[in-house]
């Protein structure tokens, strides 16, 4: 007969990089400058949706290779790239109470160009 077992979940550190704008309704140079490097560490796997003329907001999203679909993010939050290369969001406050930075451009010392400036685990 199966019986619950308390399990703890492996520690890995994974690649993040936080989407940090002040205002998405306003790409000022910091706003590109935050963009061109999420585009860059997520091999440009973002994309934005603007509505702003239907009085809307701009939507931001990261496509999840790993279940196949796009993932809606907001300023702020965190682009993690996961075990298997997916990428998928994590909000901040979470984010920042469950990760903690380890080192500055990753633990390994392969040149790969995708990594992202910090690796948490």
């Amino acid at each position: 007969m199966s019986e619950v077992k308390t399990y703890q979940k492996k520690p890995i550190a994974v690649q993040a990089i936080q989407f940090n704008v002040n205002d998405a309704n306003h790409w000022d140079e910091q706003a590109k400058s935050e963009w061109a490097a999420l585009q860059k560490f997520t091999n440009f796997l973002v994309r934005y949706v603007d509505e702003r003329a239907d009085d809307a907001d701009i939507y931001f999203y990261v496509f999840d290779k790993l279940h196949d679909t796009w993932v809606k993010f907001a300023p702020g939050d965190y682009i993690i790239k996961g075990s298997v290369g997916e990428f998928y969001p994590h909000e901040r406050e979470l984010f920042e109470k469950n990760y903690k930075q380890v080192g500055l451009r990753g633990l390994t010392r392969d040149d790969d160009p995708n990594r992202g400036d910090m690796v948490f685990t």
